[in-house]
């Protein structure tokens, strides 16, 4: 899965290009698709287990949150790219893109999760400004007003209830697509 964010950044261009023809060549490999969901079903399972969250603003980590999305998008790359080379991609927006462009998923599952993508990345840029962490300390109760309304909601609770929607919507995919891959995608 890491290989699927994988990019040559450094060396000489002949180098980068056998590099980027081997990473392709290994994500473009037919995959057992029963191992691979079970195999990040234990990776998620562990990653849960080692930092048990349960704070819905702990975007990263919370369950439904930037991991689940993150895995969602490499698990389908991995599922897909032998059939589709084109799904790949290294950012996770472009990934569910490209999975709408071939039509790997509903359209409705992709604008959920293209959606719930772009509300992650506006909550955790606007997050660290205001707060320099990731998640806002109680400290600053003050500035919640006004982050509520720099993400267009009407309150603080408001855009929490978002939050807590869209990690519910975004569990509910993963498990779909994830726990569920061999039941939706037919190597």
């Amino acid at each position: 899965m890491a290989l699927t964010r994988a990019r040559f950044i450094a060396g000489s261009p002949s180098l980068g290009g056998r590099a980027e023809a081997i990473i392709r060549e290994i994500l473009t490999t037919q995959r057992d698709l029963v191992k691979l969901a079970t195999d990040a079903l234990d990776m998620r399972a562990r990653l849960a287990s080692a930092k048990p969250v349960k704070d819905p603003w702990s975007l990263k980590q919370v369950r439904g949150g930037l991991v689940d999305l993150e895995y969602i998008a490499q698990v389908l790359e991995l599922a897909l790219a032998h059939r589709f080379p084109d799904v790949l991609a290294t950012a996770t927006a472009s990934v569910f893109d490209n999975l709408g462009r071939i039509g790997a998923l509903p359209r409705k599952d992709i604008e959920e999760l293209k959606n719930a993508a772009a509300f992650y990345s506006h909550l955790s840029q606007v997050m660290q400004i205001c707060y320099d962490e990731e998640r806002a300390p109680d400290a600053t109760l003050g500035v919640r007003a006004r982050l509520a309304s720099i993400l267009g909601a009407q309150s603080y609770d408001a855009l929490e209830a978002r939050l807590i929607q869209t990690e519910r919507s975004v569990y509910a995919l993963f498990d779909k697509w994830v726990g569920n891959l061999n039941r939706h995608i037919h190597g």
